[in-house]
């Protein structure tokens, strides 16, 4: 019979992966997490491009053109050409 080491305690880093110091605690202006947003941060989202892959709009492209048989289930996910970030890939599509 192996005898399990006995458990060493862990550093603390005050890393939390909710990015909350306990549940339901207060942010940095007093707001609690997970609530509305306030206006001014909303608008500030819209003033940065919107995530985007064109690595990976290459690779789905690339297996439409080179597998067909993919095709049918591509059309069910990306319905709109206008999915795509890059333009030159909404003309490809």
């Amino acid at each position: 019979m192996i005898d399990d080491p006995a458990p060493t305690p862990k550093a603390s880093s005050g890393f939390s992966p909710s990015g909350a110091s306990g549940a339901g605690a207060p942010g940095k202006n007093g707001a609690r997490r997970g609530g509305p947003r306030p206006p001014e941060d909303l608008a500030r989202l819209f003033e940065s491009p919107p995530p985007h892959a064109p690595e990976a709009e290459m690779a789905l492209l690339g297996s439409m053109i080179l597998e067909p048989g993919v095709i049918g289930e591509v059309l069910p996910l990306i319905a709109k050409p206008e999915a795509f970030y890059l333009e030159k890939h909404t003309h490809i599509y």
